[in-house]
């Protein structure tokens, strides 16, 4: 059986292997996986809003989209409108008829995977769709500003 006096003495044999673990654990300039603390901060610090005004970045896609590709979209818009006019047989115009019509438009923008391995931080999926069809699909590069239409 261990007395006091051996329990002490293991104790601060012991001592100094714990402190130099411990503070080895606190040590500000390397993190556990050998990256210096600045390296770690960047991967884990979060980007911050530049102005007051700026939008986030899926609401940034949906933007670009409408500023880029308002033809096409009226084109969608006026293709939708003939096949439903010939199905419902209406006397309205097709380029007119959007205004009356009570089909569901949706718009759906996603990152096509998360930020990692690939830097997906300005990419994203635009989606429209009408009455639950996907009528159009675009791949969006908000970093430069760039619109792709997707097959």
């Amino acid at each position: 059986m261990e007395t006091d006096s051996t329990s002490r003495r293991r104790f601060f044999l012991l001592l100094p292997a714990v402190l130099s673990f411990v503070s080895g654990c606190r040590n500000d300039e390397h993190s556990p996986n050998g990256a210096s603390a600045s390296e770690t901060e960047r991967y884990v610090t979060q980007p911050t809003a530049k102005t007051e005004d700026e939008i986030p970045p899926h609401c940034e896609a949906l933007s670009i989209v409408w500023a880029t590709q308002q033809e096409m979209i009226k084109q969608l818009e006026i293709a939708y409108a003939t096949a439903e006019q010939k199905k419902q047989k209406e006397n309205i115009g097709t380029d007119g008829r959007w205004w009356f019509d009570t089909a569901k438009r949706q718009w759906d923008v996603q990152r096509p995977f998360a930020p990692g391995g690939f830097d997906s931080t300005h990419w994203f999926l635009v989606k429209y769709s009408i009455d639950d069809q996907a009528v159009a699909n675009w791949f969006v590069d908000t970093r430069n500003r760039k619109v792709d239409i997707q097959k």
